[in-house]
């Protein structure tokens, strides 16, 4: 008991010694811990983000306007539903952008849409679209402001080339790139019926939760059905969390970023036990005394290691605590903030 006072007296007798070996545990294990807390935060939004959007199951190319009502009797559909999107390019101050047009029918299904302005109220009103992972970040100063006048061209499935000038009402954000692009024009519906003339690009497929694990057998009837009625299709896509290209790219992102710290956590022990062991040679005296006392290795070990022990403990829990703290700190502040 003595020998444990006495290693104790010592925590408090260096405190600058306690407080910095403290601080450096907690940090290090709150940033890494941080880092991989907010990696799977983020895959989760990502998946989420694209089961919003496009389902767990999604086919795109040219079909009719009824497709979804070939797979509301699945058992385990949730829920179906047509893909209004179709392509473009905005005439900007001389140089073309290439976008995507879509409508609400679409956006309103996004878990993240910041917009500034409003909604088109008729075909010559729009919204300008920028995806956050493309050019874009939250908060950068959009392309195109409210109020600008933009010519807009297109070609229908089934028609020539157009020219549409169209009024700016509103600049949103998001993390979905809308059809496959990094820009997207939202316009109003009855610009987009114009446009695809009874015809749908696309279609998503939203299935009940207890079904995901059996995602695989149900997308390959659902191919089956649209190969049947002989339905033009150019791409199709299973979301599987595993497999989702923006989860998979977070994931391996976030194990690079996590190699530094990595590196560090390994190195404390390594610095903490040669602290401890040049104190130890610095207390050379100490230790001769307590071995003249009968203190045997295990208490002379304990009289020196409980106080690293100790402090590596409060390092570690006052970490591990911050970590759900700094975690959602960092996504709520500097990824999704004013986003949701």
């Amino acid at each position: 008991m003595t020998i444990t006072k006495g290693s104790l007296r010592i925590v408090y007798r260096k405190k600058i010694e306690t407080i910095s070996i403290i601080l450096l545990i907690l940090i290090a294990i709150a940033s890494y811990g941080s880092l991989v807390v907010l990696a799977d935060n983020m895959s989760e939004h990502a998946y989420k983000q694209f089961r919003s959007s496009i389902g767990d199951i999604a086919l795109f190319g040219l079909f009719p306007e009824n497709v979804s009502d070939y797979f509301l009797n699945y058992s385990e559909v949730k829920e179906a539903y047509p893909l209004y999107v179709w392509f473009g390019a905005i005439n900007l101050e001389g140089d073309n952008i290439q976008l995507s047009l879509t409508d609400r029918r679409y956006t309103d299904r996004l878990t993240v849409f910041k917009l500034e302005g409003r909604y088109p109220r008729n075909s010559s009103e729009a919204i300008f679209y920028s995806a956050f992972t493309g050019g874009a970040q939250s908060g950068e100063e959009s392309k195109v402001n409210i109020g600008d006048k933009v010519e807009l061209i297109y070609s229908s499935p089934f028609g020539l080339p157009k020219k549409v000038n169209v009024t700016i009402v509103g600049v949103a954000q998001g993390f979905a790139h809308l059809g496959g692009m990094e820009y997207s024009l939202i316009v109003n519906e009855s610009l987009i019926d114009d446009v695809l003339k009874g015809f749908v690009t696309g279609v998503g497929i939203l299935l009940k939760d207890e079904y995901l694990d059996n995602i695989d057998d149900v997308a390959e009837r659902v191919f089956n059905t649209v190969e049947d009625k002989e339905f033009f299709i150019f791409f199709k896509f299973v979301n599987k969390k595993e497999r989702n290209p923006i989860v998979v790219l977070l994931e391996s992102a976030s194990k690079i970023l996590t190699i530094p710290i990595s590196i560090v956590l390994f190195l404390i022990p390594i610095l903490v036990a040669s602290a401890g062991s040049a104190m130890i040679i610095r207390e050379v005296k100490i230790v001769a005394t307590l071995k003249s006392m009968g203190a045997t290795r295990f208490e002379i070990f304990k009289y020196y290691g409980l106080p690293w022990v100790f402090r590596g403990a409060i390092g570690i829990i006052f970490g591990s605590l911050l970590v759900p703290i700094f975690s959602e700190y960092i996504y709520r502040e500097f990824l999704v903030r004013d986003s949701e």
